[in-house]
């Protein structure tokens, strides 16, 4: 029996590393039913991170009773004030077209 072909597809790596300096987009957010009357799902951010900085978020399961995650300090295109945004919402701006395709966003 012969091996299943390879598939062309090319996935996104999940733990994709970001550096200052970076262009992102923000994950759009599919908070909306496809429904008739509901709104339009709102569209991706574009920006540059300044920082990156590790984050404590309340954890049930670690023993220090937190988990440390980390997050970017993004200054949003049209903004003049960074936004704290936690780095599993982020897709490099490079790669945002593929992540729309393998997501049907």
């Amino acid at each position: 029996m012969s091996p299943a072909p390879r598939s062309t597809n090319q996935l996104l790596k999940p733990n994709r590393k970001f550096d200052v300096g970076d262009r992102v987009c923000q994950r759009p957010r599919n908070n909306t039913v496809n429904a008739p009357g509901s709104p339009a799902p709102l569209s991706a951010r574009h920006g540059v991170i300044t920082e990156r900085i590790q984050r404590k978020v309340k954890s049930r399961t670690a023993k220090e009773g937190y988990a440390k995650r980390w997050a970017s300090k993004v200054i949003w295109d049209g903004s003049t004030q960074p936004e704290i945004v936690e780095e599993n919402r982020l897709v490099h701006e490079s790669e945002f077209d593929l992540y729309l395709q393998q997501h049907n966003v």
